[in-house]
């Protein structure tokens, strides 16, 4: 194969996920424009004061470089493969486990001022593809694949109440970081997941149901 065709081969490839390249490409750019993480983290009070866009923003901003590798790591894995398996149950997946990390954090963590990172979408993202290898791996009578899905479950599982007991991070120096520990939103980023898992695409959250938090959320403090 000529250097021509391999080029073409890796652009179409690319082509088929155009979500996953585009959060990755801004979380970069966030990351390395000065004062940009500040303009676009979810900052509650700033939020309050009507910049809604930061509950979507939010997300893709990260405290330091240790925190962006990771979360960038996993959601190019993750978000590549559910993305060619399935371009907009991921789509409407990412967007679903945003919204509601965002208002959860909002709504029921009022203490939390800040919030950065795509660890949420990175849980909802996992959860969705876990519990579609099984199926497959079911409906194929593949025990060697449901053995290592079911065992990726189960450390997830581990690494999230390891989180909630000690309050440390399992893979970020939060202190070198400089921020708190919140482990609520992956748990609730999971069933966001689980639940696309299950069908709820069909009938999921869209883009313009995620722009509409804004009068959600305003209606839940008054």
């Amino acid at each position: 194969m000529n250097l021509a065709a391999i080029t073409t081969t890796i652009v179409r490839q690319l082509a088929r996920i155009p979500v996953t390249l585009a959060v990755v490409l801004l979380a970069v750019v966030i990351a390395y424009v000065p004062s940009a993480a500040e303009m676009f983290q979810f900052n509650r009070a700033a939020i309050a004061a009507g910049e809604t866009w930061r509950l979507a923003t939010g997300h893709l901003t990260h405290w330091n470089a240790e925190h962006l590798q990771w979360d960038l790591l996993m959601f190019v894995v993750l978000g590549t493969v559910c993305e060619m398996r399935n371009p907009r149950q991921m789509r409407r997946c990412v967007v679903a486990a945003a919204g509601v990390v965002s208002v959860l954090v909002f709504c029921v963590f009022t203490d939390i001022d800040t919030y950065r990172g795509l660890s949420g979408i990175d849980t909802a993202l996992f959860t969705l593809l876990a519990i579609e290898l099984m199926r497959d791996a079911r409906r194929q009578r593949s025990g060697m694949s449901a053995f290592v899905t079911g065992g990726l479950l189960l450390g997830f599982v581990a690494k999230t109440a390891y989180e909630a007991v000690t309050g440390q991070a399992m893979f970020v120096e939060q202190q070198s970081a400089g921020f708190e520990l919140l482990v609520w939103d992956h748990i609730v980023a999971a069933v966001v997941g689980a639940l696309f898992a299950t069908g709820i695409e069909r009938n999921g959250p869209s883009l313009s149901s995620f722009l509409s938090l804004r009068r959600k959320i305003f209606a839940t403090r008054s």
